[in-house]
């Protein structure tokens, strides 16, 4: 075999062979990158939401994924745990909560690429007018339905008595007849 058709067998193996590596890489890496995507995305949508509003369910979920989602980002993960203190703290300090979102998001961004992102504009978010009243009529609703699911045992329970009594009366009235 001459050294041309070694090499042609060599080109034929590991030609495809490494356009399959690089495909699979190439895969794995943009996959990682959109979930981190994803992440930082969902995290900035609800970075002002209410901690009272069910909306803020999002927030947490997406936290509670960064140290898996941005594994060895040593700065992200730093970020998000000394956030994480804060949260968990007794005395939850809103102002310092706020900025640390913000450093949070602005390590992410950058991590993500996004390096001109500056924190104030991390800051900066538009609220409708009508959305605080909004949301405070839900929490109300909330709160009511809340208190009627828990005052159902005692409306079942007085129901019940009133119906024994009732059947107790009809049978003393029997037996008057």
């Amino acid at each position: 075999m001459s050294t041309s058709e070694i090499l042609n067998l060599v080109a034929i193996i590991v030609g495809p062979l490494a356009a399959v590596i690089i495909t699979l890489w190439y895969q794995t890496r943009s996959e990682k990158r959109n979930v981190k995507q994803n992440a930082f995305m969902n995290l900035i949508a609800y970075r002002h939401v209410n901690p009272n509003s069910s909306a803020y369910s999002h927030f947490v979920n997406v936290l509670n994924t960064i140290d898996v989602v941005f594994h060895g980002d040593k700065e992200v993960i730093r970020l998000w745990h000394e956030l994480y203190e804060l949260l968990t703290s007794t005395d939850k300090p809103e102002d310092k909560i706020r900025l640390k979102k913000i450093e949070l998001l602005h390590a992410m961004g950058k991590s993500l690429g996004y390096t001109d992102l500056q924190q104030i504009t991390l800051d900066k978010f538009y609220t409708p007018e009508h959305w605080p009243q909004n949301i405070q009529k839900n929490l109300q609703m909330e709160q009511n339905l809340s208190n009627l699911f828990e005052s159902l045992p005692q409306v079942f329970s007085s129901i019940q008595t009133a119906a024994q009594q009732a059947n107790e009366t009809d049978e003393v009235s029997k037996k008057i007849e």
